[in-house]
């Protein structure tokens, strides 16, 4: 190996940790902000919870209907994972 390819293999090196320590700088900040983004997505998942809730009582006399019935199940179904979802987010470290 010659001293031009040490140093462009070094270049290449030294570039690479440059990215990384971007990358590990942009992982902090993201944890740093994750217990605000938790908390907003509850948020949001709560009034969607409220509004289904309040979508399904303006509708109760629509509810003879299979697909709409199916629409509030699958909604709900997914609600559920989210709040799973969320709450298993917390527990991790």
């Amino acid at each position: 190996m010659d001293v031009v390819q040490v140093l462009a293999s070094a270049t290449q090196l030294v570039s690479a940790m440059v990215s990384v320590v971007g990358a590990l700088e942009q992982a902090a900040s993201d944890l740093a902000e994750a217990p605000r983004r938790l908390q907003v997505l509850e948020e949001f998942v709560s009034n969607l919870d409220a509004l289904t809730q309040q979508s399904r009582q303006r509708h109760a006399h629509k509810m003879h209907g299979p697909q709409l019935e199916r629409q509030f199940q699958s909604l709900d179904r997914l609600l559920g994972q989210l709040h799973a979802n969320i709450a298993k987010a917390r527990a991790d470290p």
